[in-house]
């Protein structure tokens, strides 16, 4: 047992996917770690989003193309594709396929 040391932003959970850590992040990022609990990546990183106006209900039309406000869940399929739930008044639901 021991302590992530990576920089997190409210995490919210953890999904585990074969030696990968996916956690989604309520300050707009969902981060990858490893097995040794190493960054990996971020994903769809909006930083500051939530010091915008409304967060995290931000008017669709103000929203950026490929970045999250609040994950707030996730989970993988057999397949590797990712899927990010928000934190949002509108149920934002995203799938990210895995290349």
């Amino acid at each position: 047992m021991g302590f992530i040391q990576s920089e997190l932003r409210l995490p919210c959970c953890s999904y585990q996917f074969g030696e990968e850590l996916v956690v989604p992040e309520l300050h707009a990022r969902v981060t990858i770690l490893d097995a040794d609990d190493r960054h990996v990546c971020h994903l769809g990183d909006d930083s500051g989003a939530w010091e915008r106006t409304g967060w995290p209900n931000i008017p669709a039309g103000q929203r950026q193309p490929g970045r999250f406000i609040a994950p707030h869940a996730a989970c993988v399929d057999s397949r590797g594709d990712l899927y990010v739930v928000e934190w949002v008044a509108d149920e934002r639901v995203s799938k990210l396929r895995r290349v």
